[in-house]
């Protein structure tokens, strides 16, 4: 693990792209497309710079093998930027590596911060007026990394023998790793391709109460790999965005089996363009097996959301030396 010194040390965040082929034996892959996608992706945490005081300073460290892995080291020279940098580099590396499109804020928080104006943005995270929630809706929505997103899994999509690209940090940061490891399978490249510079607009959301029958569910972290299950009598491909439900899953508190369903909030975002639906589980309510049994589902009673609360500032506020 990485030991950060939020006081005194100069360090990093490292990040690590894992190309992993079907043939396990495999360590190797058309340079020109590596290159490519290589460039694409330091190219959008480079834009992430325009958020910071400072441009970020991304090195190259020795490959690994275990299929193809990529390890990028981000320099950190000054330790009371590191809380805001780690949440800039996590909103960016998410958004990515998630093919979901955000649904928009209400009217009077575009309006309130001016999404649109970087400066604008850059000063509301430096005075604490900007929320997580809010910059991770902004960098999903930064039209630039959605086309160089696009053009990494188009680029990736050429070589044939990969089975699924990962995402991930061994960097902690106050008890937690900058994020959760992401995975996209090389099915899913498809969902991260935009038809044109429209595509990203040409969206319809809807959300409703819903059966979801489970097939496949995924029992180690990593939420943003899909779920399999059944829902009106079609297979359903899945994520789920509960995170109290999805800790429960991984403490094994709950058993799946054969007729096991969850009673959810089911979200399907419809790009117009591919008509290609995007569905995910925002809020699990119930799990059951057939109709004999249900069990509900514990949630921590939510807050009202405070808009003008600095959710960057929750790293800075336990300054000291993380050892592990």
């Amino acid at each position: 693990m990485v030991e950060i010194n939020l006081v005194e040390n100069i360090s990093s965040i490292d990040i690590q792209i894992h190309f992993i082929f079907e043939d396990t034996n495999l360590h190797s892959m058309d340079a020109n497309i590596f290159n490519e996608c290589e460039k694409q992706f330091i190219t959008a945490l480079k834009i992430a710079s325009k958020y910071l005081d400072d441009p970020l300073d991304i090195q190259v460290f020795a490959r690994e093998e275990g299929g193809l892995k990529e390890n990028l080291k981000i320099i950190i020279t000054n330790p009371l930027s590191v809380a805001i940098i780690a949440s800039v580099i996590t909103a960016y590396c998410t958004s990515f590596f998630t093919s979901k499109f955000q649904q928009k804020l209400p009217i009077e928080l575009e309006t309130k911060y001016r999404l649109e104006n970087v400066l604008t943005i850059k000063e509301a995270i430096s005075s604490g007026k900007l929320s997580k929630e809010e910059f991770t809706y902004i960098a999903s929505n930064d039209n630039e990394l959605l086309k160089l997103k696009s053009n990494f899994f188009k680029t990736a999509k050429k070589e044939e023998t990969l089975s699924q690209i990962e995402l991930e940090t061994d960097t902690i940061i106050d008890g937690h790793f900058v994020f959760d490891k992401i995975s996209v399978p090389y099915s899913s490249f498809d969902d991260f391709i935009l038809l044109n510079e429209e595509d990203v607009e040409a969206t319809e959301t809807n959300e409703e109460k819903v059966r979801i029958y489970i097939i496949a569910p995924i029992l180690f972290k990593g939420k943003w790999v899909n779920w399999k299950g059944y829902y009106n009598g079609e297979p359903i491909n899945f994520t789920i965005s509960d995170n109290e439900f999805l800790e429960q899953v991984y403490s094994q508190e709950h058993k799946f089996q054969n007729g096991t369903f969850i009673y959810c909030n089911l979200r399907t975002t419809v790009n117009k363009n591919s008509n290609k639906p995007m569905h995910e589980v925002v809020f699990v309510e119930n799990i059951g097996d057939d109709d004999k049994f249900t069990k509900p589902i514990k949630h921590k009673p939510k807050k009202p959301y405070d808009y003008g609360q600095d959710l960057f500032a929750s790293i800075e506020d336990n300054v000291g030396v993380i050892d592990n």
